[in-house]
């Protein structure tokens, strides 16, 4: 067994929700649709097209209007993953989309300069 260290990797990834200040991301369900579909960031999404990746995996939350999610990564898992408020939506080497907690995209990624 040896110890091993994580290649240096930029990643591409959106956040779900809320920001680090607690407001709502305008059209959130829509813009992170957006992105695992590499569409441009005016375009317009239909709810067809949310469908096509996101899922609701329950009820609407009355109180603020939105509601946890299914993810759907058909490169790696071909498979819906839990996508909660405030989680980020990272794209992967391959294409892949999974979700990641914000304590752990905070400990693994930082911000880089375009």
């Amino acid at each position: 067994m040896g110890k091993f260290r994580k290649k240096p990797l930029v990643v591409d990834a959106i956040r779900y929700g809320k920001d680090e200040d607690g407001r709502w991301y305008p059209g959130c369900v829509q813009r992170v649709a957006g992105f695992m579909l590499n569409m441009s960031p005016d375009a317009t999404i239909t709810q067809a097209t949310v469908g096509s990746v996101l899922e609701p995996e329950e009820l609407w939350d009355p109180e603020n209007g939105h509601a946890d999610l299914l993810l759907w990564d058909g490169v790696a898992h071909n498979e819906w993953l839990p996508l909660a408020l405030g989680d980020w939506v990272v794209r992967g080497v391959k294409g892949e989309h999974y979700p990641c907690k914000p304590d752990i995209f905070k400990e693994t990624y930082e911000p880089v300069e375009n």
